[in-house]
């Protein structure tokens, strides 16, 4: 019985320490905060999410884009109008469907014009599954957070800034991501692929929405991180 009890309270111990943050790093105590403000009701692993885009990348027409999320399920589907021309992508698993306009393609020519292949539908897949699902999944996926907090400028303004790497498996790239210090708001971040060389993107979040739930940047644009050079720009488009 003693034993037991010694048990028991040992567990106590356990539960109060994790749900006040015990042995947590600034960093992780940070990210919790900000998917707190984001995904306060903790939908973003459990629910389906639409999101209409307008995107627009200089020299090129503005690509309409839809997107379904469900990460409960594990399945993705983007629909978009590129061109004149419709592209659809639907995942889940292992199983992945291509649709242009509206027929499984056969055109070697459109096939390779717009890289209508599986490897790539995948890659759209985990490209937008991650940005929509930030800062949530720095919680997960691997993902290496510094212990500490800085604070340095970022879009005019100060930030607390956490530095992010992962895995080899994962990718090489060095993250920083931005957020208000007072609302803990992700208001963006910049990556590397070499920090030295001062390559890469940053990526300015402006605005919100609601998207069920959620509370998402409206507007995203990318920039060199060498020339500020802008890159494009992605809206999300409300239902009238």
């Amino acid at each position: 019985m003693e034993r037991n009890l010694k048990v028991s309270l040992l567990l106590c111990c356990f539960i109060v320490c994790m749900s006040t943050g015990f042995g947590q790093t600034e960093a992780q105590k940070l990210l919790i905060e900000s998917s707190r403000y984001h995904d306060p009701n903790g939908l973003w692993e459990k629910s389906k999410v639409e999101i209409k885009l307008n995107e627009v990348r200089p020299g090129y027409p503005d690509r309409k884009t839809e997107l379904m999320i469900n990460n409960k399920t594990g399945r993705f589907v983007m629909h978009q109008i590129r061109e004149g021309h419709e592209i659809s992508f639907d995942i889940k698993g292992d199983k992945c469907k291509i649709k242009f306009d509206g027929s499984t393609p056969h055109d070697t020519v459109a096939i390779k014009k717009f890289n209508l292949t599986p490897n790539r539908a995948r890659v759209i897949r985990d490209y937008y599954t991650y940005l929509y699902g930030l800062p949530m999944r720095l919680l997960r996926d691997g993902s290496i957070p510094d212990e500490q907090v800085t604070t340095s400028r970022f879009n005019g303004s100060s930030a607390l800034t956490v530095r992010v790497t992962y895995p080899p498996n994962l990718g090489s790239d060095i993250w920083y991501f931005y957020f208000n210090p007072q609302s803990k708001q992700l208001v963006g971040y910049r990556f590397y692929h070499d920090e030295e060389k001062n390559d890469g993107e940053y990526i300015i979040l402006e605005n919100e929405v609601s998207i069920g739930r959620l509370i998402l940047p409206q507007d995203r644009s990318w920039y060199t991180n060498n020339g500020d050079e802008l890159l494009g720009s992605d809206r999300i488009i409300l239902e009238d």
